[in-house]
């Protein structure tokens, strides 16, 4: 094997592992796109570098908030 058939056979597996990847995330993505019609309201925020300390542990510079609304 040369060096350009080892880079091909890297850029294909990379391919693979890309294509998993996306089918992943897509799956997670329509999971929480089925969530959205349980509630009226979904707030998410992060802010970048909002508090050095959180209440829910999270590491300093990112802070994910998540406010569900009721009924009005």
């Amino acid at each position: 094997m040369n060096k350009d058939d080892k880079g091909l056979e890297l850029l294909e597996r990379l391919n693979g592992q890309i294509d998993e990847l996306h089918t992943e995330i897509q799956v997670a993505y329509d999971e929480v796109e089925g969530l959205h019609p349980d509630f009226n309201t979904i707030e998410m925020m992060t802010a970048k570098n909002a508090f050095s300390k959180n209440p829910f542990g999270f590491p300093k510079g990112v802070f994910l908030c998540v406010t569900f609304f009721g009924k009005r």
